[in-house]
């Protein structure tokens, strides 16, 4: 659904924002309320009743998180694995219009494309990929190759001395996503949810 949002963002963006430069945001309010109320009151809670934890406002906020993922073997570093792929990707999102900008020229319609691109690419990946490649290879082969794949990713991206060759970096991004739900699964068979509860009735 994110990846879906980045390609059709980028569309609906620019047609509102040509009505009005605040319009887009107005609209994005917008959706962000609708997804709210949606999420609140028709979307159904999917853990049983007898396995969810009563919630308590001092178990809801960071060090509980923490606590939670320190309670578990191994559950740490997996989560610390997302946190530095999600740094990387989050640095490159927040540099790369101003580098193709100075390297290659671009404006905003290719970068508009280089964005629609990778989401819609990221969403194949995830929903078609993903679980091939898990079964594959396991969900640990899974993350590493992922990893792997992502760091040549961005070599590419910031080596590349041509558009083709940023492009290729860009679409090892895109397939680099399988470590990411891969990563989840490992996550989750760590996590029993009794211990949980009773981590959180502490």
């Amino acid at each position: 659904a994110a990846n879906a949002g980045i390609v059709l963002g980028p569309a609906i963006g620019g047609l509102v924002g040509a009505l009005d430069p605040r319009a887009p945001f107005w609209l994005a309010a917008a959706l962000a309320l609708a997804n709210g109320l949606y999420g609140w009151f028709a979307v159904p809670e999917s853990l049983a009743e007898e396995r969810r934890a009563p919630f308590r406002w001092a178990s809801a906020n960071a060090i509980g998180s923490i606590r939670l993922l320190l309670a578990h073997r191994g559950l740490f570093g997996l989560a610390a694995i997302i946190f530095l792929v999600q740094f990387a990707s989050m640095s490159f999102n927040s540099i790369f219009q101003f580098y193709t900008h100075h390297r290659f020229g671009w404006g905003p319609r290719d970068i508009g494309v280089l964005l629609m691109a990778l989401g819609f690419g990221n969403m194949l990946v995830q929903s078609a990929g993903a679980g091939a490649a898990s079964r594959m290879l396991g969900d640990r082969g899974a993350v590493i190759t992922g990893l792997v794949i992502s760091v040549l990713g961005f070599l590419a991206l910031g080596l590349a001395p041509t558009v083709a060759l940023f492009w290729g970096g860009a679409m090892l991004l895109c397939f680099s996503g399988i470590s990411g739900p891969a990563n989840m699964s490992l996550m989750t068979k760590r996590v029993e949810a009794k211990k949980v509860r009773d981590l959180d009735q502490e």
